[in-house]
């Protein structure tokens, strides 16, 4: 029987997405779709989260390449750093934040494939400072990225 052939996945040729919504800045870009697996890589800007979702039907496992930042879960918070790994059961309501000073990069895996919910499917938990404030600043005009820094240190 002949299945998929195995490959490398250059993530430097991987089409990218830019959310641009204050507040959840980030680049995504899926590097593997199968039929038993999806695979993407997500580079969050200083200060941004991602969306606040749940994988109803898929478990997520979330390697961090690169930053610092948290899970933020319904019950509390898991802290994120270079090599550690994240692990959402199914029907596990999360959201990602960076809370360092440079990008922070996941490299994600959901089983059995599912969408990543850009925009969230849940309702949003109450927001966490800085990004109050990158949202805020953006209403007012200014540069967000810079609001959050002042606001953070």
């Amino acid at each position: 029987m002949r299945g998929e052939q195995p490959r490398v996945i250059a993530s430097a040729e991987a089409p990218a997405e830019r959310v641009e919504t204050p507040g959840f800045q980030r680049t995504i870009k899926r590097l593997l779709s199968t039929s038993q697996m999806v695979v993407h890589m997500c580079s969050f800007d200083v200060g941004q989260a991602g969306s606040r979702h749940v994988h109803a039907d898929a478990e997520e496992v979330t390697y961090v390449v690169d930053g610092v930042g948290e899970v933020l879960l319904d019950d509390g918070e898991l802290r994120l750093a270079p090599g550690s790994v994240f692990h959402g059961p199914r029907n596990t309501v999360h959201q990602f934040r960076n809370t360092g000073a440079r990008p922070l990069v996941t490299v994600s895996v959901y089983s059995p494939p599912a969408e990543l919910p850009i925009h969230g499917n849940v309702e949003p938990r109450a927001r966490p400072a800085a990004t109050r404030a990158a949202a805020n600043a953006h209403a007012r005009g200014r540069s967000a990225g810079k609001r959050v820094r002042a606001a953070r240190s």
